[in-house]
């Protein structure tokens, strides 16, 4: 019935969040939507139409859906979207550049990091990729998910960096999580308690800052 040569593997837990059974019916239609159709990194360039002919959901419902997704799902800047964790999801948590199964994820975090430049919650999500991102000139737009206007930028810009030069990967920044909601589905970490377990074991990437250690 489909072609197999493309796949990806999917998270049966979701239907059973809060986060996920809340949404609604085309929400969830338009999130599975871009979960098949973004790039092997979570990137997607947001394309109305393209939307409404796959899923049959009016044009003019798709940005109220994408906004309302931005809560907790994903995040939006400068026409692109973000699936957050999608990363970690397709366990590619820990990229390596000699891995041949990574290079399309890394090649495309330096290319499409340019357009959440200024998305400090996309920044958090990525953070523990920031040595493999090569620099970029500096790009404007507003992102609509939440932030921590203290991350550090995963593409060099001088005036952003020069006051936190150490990057998160480093034992002088702990991992905190910052969802008021739920526990961590993982570790089981409340809101601002310290991450229980390793980065490259916690699925909670989306409600991860990273607090420099006093």
């Amino acid at each position: 019935m489909y072609n197999t040569s493309h796949k990806r593997d999917t998270i049966t837990q979701k239907w059973k969040s809060p986060i996920f059974k809340n949404l609604s019916p085309f929400e969830k239609c338009v999130y599975s939507y871009l979960w098949d159709n973004c790039d092997w990194a979570g990137f997607y360039e947001i394309d109305h139409s393209t939307i409404e002919h796959y899923t049959k959901i009016e044009s003019n419902e798709i940005e109220s859906i994408l906004e309302n997704l931005s809560e907790n799902e994903i995040t939006i800047s400068n026409g692109w979207l973000f699936i957050l964790d999608f990363i970690e999801y397709q366990g590619n948590g820990n990229l390596s550049p000699n891995n041949n199964a990574h290079k399309a994820i890394i090649s495309s975090l330096s290319k499409n990091m340019i357009h959440f430049k200024e998305c400090l919650r996309t920044q958090n999500n990525l953070a523990p990729y920031e040595g493999l991102v090569r620099s970029s000139s500096k790009g404007k737009g507003n992102c609509l998910g939440k932030g921590n206007d203290k991350s550090i930028s995963l593409v060099n810009n001088d005036k952003e960096t020069s006051a936190h030069e150490p990057t998160y990967v480093e034992s002088t920044y702990d991992r905190v999580y910052n969802n008021r909601g739920t526990p961590c589905m993982r570790c089981g970490s409340k809101f601002n308690e310290l991450c229980k377990k390793p980065r490259a074991e916690c699925v909670s990437q989306s409600h991860i800052t990273y607090r420099e250690r006093k």
